[in-house]
């Protein structure tokens, strides 16, 4: 068997061995699936790990292939998803059996949207992520709510498809065909620019910005996280911006451009604005995502808008095609997975759900300090400060002579507030007294400080995670 498919296979065979206990009438309990729910997820990062290769390897027929993009991305997708099962440790013992299928499908195929060489196993792909987190997160709403969901659910997938099908005929009567490294061949060598090139480009930008929910796109939720786990509902939407990264970047930045003389930046292929469509994205993005967030009163609703943040840092910083810059910011996809993971472990110690409003967050940092000073760190660095590593990545970005970083620096001020003002009411004297508070397992408590420690000196000790960047672009930029 072929290596590089092995953590497809890993977790193929696991949702198998799920299905087939849930279908056993004397089975497991819910604790004892959550535990080998977590081990698939173990051995299949671990597989990915072995799997890793220096250059570019295509693998079945070409459909996925195995290069630093798609390694990197699908260990962020690996690694949140097992976040998501240890954040739901004390749960554990009532997680229903299918959510616990539909969340191990969810990263299944999240890690194949990811390693996918084909712009048609991608759609696919993605149609199937909506399925299985709609899915899960359904089965935790009220049940008088779910055949509203389901039927949202239904309408957004219709859309998808329709616009999906739309794109992938003007693919092919563009290019002759959807393999994305055969279409940058494709492009490298016509003389005349194509006719439709543009708007094919427009819609890969809004295939993206719908994935990944960044204003002013809607994106594919809806109302289905307001009744859901806390832990599932920021992790799922994190995924959701990983695999919408490789949309970025391999249907985007890779086919559309290449690299110019020098080797030391990327360069629009003929007649393509992708780089400067990209750039305006993700400008209008980090100026609405933490206005967004500012005039929400429900504090579930801003966090949830919040946590794309640091993904439209990255995504600017990727539009400028510079190398350095574009290390940098693959190197920030881990951190901030681990940052939304400490949000969102340390965010069910203060009893969060969808009635948690300002005036309830006032003086819950006097209630729960601990857990409270934890969450403030989460959301200075998915802010984009120091010490923390989205720090270095800002620092690096607006030192480029653009208009865009003035941008960034909107971003930055705005950001800013959003966390200044949650840090300044947590500690006010309360007014209003709100319970609900939830007392995390031992266990739950440990990962919380260790990961916001961990959090810290990778803002402090960047290099590991630069060199990691490195290897993730090392197939666009060569050896370097």
């Amino acid at each position: 068997m072929n290596i590089h498919l092995l953590p497809l296979v890993v977790l193929a065979i696991g949702i198998i061995f799920l299905v087939s206990y849930a279908a056993l009438k004397d089975g497991p309990s819910e604790g004892a699936m959550w535990l080998w729910h977590t081990l698939i997820l173990v051995f299949g990062i671990f597989a990915l790990l072995l799997s890793a290769s220096k250059n570019p390897v295509p693998f079945l027929r070409g459909g996925l292939v195995n290069d630093g993009v798609s390694h990197s991305l699908g260990l962020a997708t690996l690694i949140g998803a097992l976040f998501l099962q240890i954040c739901r440790f004390s749960e554990r013992k009532t997680i229903s059996i299918h959510v616990s299928i539909l969340t191990l499908s969810m990263a299944f195929f999240s890690l194949m949207a990811v390693q996918s060489n084909r712009i048609f196993f991608t759609t696919l792909s993605v149609v199937a992520m909506m399925l299985a987190s709609q899915g899960a997160l359904m089965n935790e709403s009220p049940r008088e709510r779910q055949p509203d969901l389901s039927i949202a659910l239904v309408r957004r997938c219709f859309g998808y498809l329709i616009g999906a099908t739309l794109f992938l005929s003007l693919c092919v009567l563009t290019f002759g065909e959807t393999q994305i490294d055969e279409i940058q061949i494709h492009l490298s060598r016509v003389k005349d620019s194509l006719s439709l090139i543009n708007v094919i480009q427009v819609m890969i930008l809004f295939a993206a910005m719908f994935v990944a929910s960044i204003p002013p796109v809607t994106g594919i939720f809806g109302t289905s996280r307001k009744k859901s786990t806390w832990s599932m509902s920021l992790l799922f939407t994190a995924m959701f911006s990983v695999v919408a990264l490789q949309i970025f970047i391999k249907q985007g930045l890779f086919i559309f451009t290449r690299v110019s003389v020098g080797g030391i930046e990327l360069e629009p292929q003929l007649g393509t604005q992708i780089l400067h469509l990209t750039k305006w994205v993700a400008g209008v993005g980090l100026v609405l995502t933490p206005l967004l967030a500012l005039i929400q009163k429900n504090i579930r609703q801003s966090m949830l808008i919040f946590i794309a943040n640091p993904f439209l840092q990255i995504l600017l910083a990727l539009s400028f095609g510079t190398r350095e810059i574009m290390t940098f910011a693959m190197g920030y996809v881990p951190e901030a997975i681990l940052a939304i993971s400490v949000l969102a472990i340390s965010s069910k110690a203060l009893g969060l759900d969808n009635g948690t409003e300002l005036k309830h967050w006032v003086g819950i940092g006097r209630r729960v300090p601990a857990q409270a000073l934890i969450v403030m760190l989460a959301l200075w660095s998915l802010a984009g400060f120091a010490p923390f590593y989205g720090g270095t990545l800002v620092q690096k970005t607006l030192c480029i002579n653009s208009s865009f970083t003035y941008f960034l620096a909107a971003n930055i001020f705005f950001a800013g507030c959003y966390a200044l003002r949650l840090c300044v009411l947590a500690f006010q004297k309360s007014l209003v007294e709100k319970g609900g508070l939830f007392d995390l397992h031992p266990v739950e408590k440990i990962f919380s400080y260790g990961q916001v420690i961990l959090l810290i000196f990778m803002g402090i000790f960047w290099q590991p995670l630069y060199k990691y960047g490195a290897y993730s672009i090392r197939h666009l930029f060569g050896d370097f």
